[in-house]
């Protein structure tokens, strides 16, 4: 029987130290430490000290908490592998199952938590059904005989340029708004003044002179509110409208709207600038000649245009 079988004799029982030879003696406790010539081969008997307690010559590993493991020389190492082995296939057995488990409890939870009757039969906020109404353009309103409104111009060409008189229909429910889309265009009932682009509603008219900020209609009663509209000229060649000058109010140039949008923070000359490019070509020295501008407005206002224009035609 080979070293690394695993067998071991009963305390009282010796084998030959003779690898080759299997003969096995039976001996008393008493002569541990002794060794006795084997009558078969020979060699040497060793009576080992088993009343001492023999410690397992089995792989054993020895752990620190600040130190690696170290492992002792084992004289069964055929076993100890077969004895690793089988641990290692616990512990991955073992690692499958609480994966499986995690997986079971997060589904129970995700039914259970679909499943609730607070959850099942909740009714959905009303905020959730309803959305906000969108508000109705002007043109639809005047379209519709909703409102009426009449347009005049204030005598300049840029900026604070028109009023628009509004008077409320009787279906039409108090405290209304009603929304200017930027970009919409004005034209003029006089051939020799300018058309106009509508930018948006600056505030209520006052005293020809002041206005309360506002940033839409909205119309009280049926009386008749007059508002400020911030506007810019879209015919460089032609005169400023004056006050007697009637406009008609149509849908916006969508590249205007664009220019009103994004162009939203720039200054008077800038945003002219931008408009009379898109409607008259307009070069630098042409609208010096006429409106006082500087470079530096130049290129904020041209920067605007060039993105409107580019975002309309598909170009980069």
């Amino acid at each position: 029987m080979s070293r690394d079988s695993g067998y071991r004799p009963p305390p009282t029982t010796v084998k030959c130290d003779n690898p080759r030879c299997n003969a096995l003696y039976e001996v008393s406790n008493l002569l541990g430490g002794h060794t006795f010539t084997c009558n078969r081969c020979g060699s040497k008997v060793t009576v080992r000290d088993i009343s001492t307690g023999a410690k397992t010559s089995r792989e054993t590993r020895r752990w620190s908490l600040f130190r690696k493991s170290r492992k002792t020389p084992s004289n069964t190492p055929l076993l100890d592998e077969i004895v690793s082995a089988d641990s290692r296939k616990s512990k991955s057995n073992t690692g499958l199952a609480l994966v499986g488990l995690a997986l079971i409890l997060a589904l129970i939870g995700v039914w259970w938590w679909s499943a609730r009757p607070d959850r099942r039969n909740a009714r959905p906020d009303i905020f959730d059904l309803v959305s906000p109404a969108p508000i109705p353009t002007l043109q639809d309103e005047i379209a519709a005989g909703i409102v009426t409104a009449k347009f005049s111009g204030t005598g300049g060409s840029s900026g604070d340029s028109v009023k628009v008189e509004i008077t409320r229909g009787t279906s039409l429910a108090p405290m209304a708004a009603v929304a200017i889309p930027p970009g919409s265009v004005l034209v003029s009932d006089d051939p020799s003044a300018q058309n106009m682009m509508v930018v948006g509603v600056r505030g209520i008219d006052l005293d020809g002179k002041r206005y309360r900020p506002e940033s839409q209609i909205a119309l009280t009663d049926s009386g008749v509110v007059s508002y400020v509209l911030a506007a810019y000229c879209r015919q460089f060649e032609k005169e400023n409208p004056s006050p007697t000058t009637k406009f008609t109010l149509e849908l916006p140039d969508p590249t205007l709207a664009c220019i009103a949008r994004n162009g939203s923070s720039l200054t008077v000359p800038a945003m002219q600038a931008a408009v009379w490019m898109r409607t008259d070509n307009i070069t630098f020295s042409h609208m010096g000649q006429k409106f006082p501008i500087t470079t530096q407005e130049w290129a904020t206002g041209r920067s605007v245009f060039l993105e409107c224009r580019n975002s309309a035609t598909g170009r980069k």
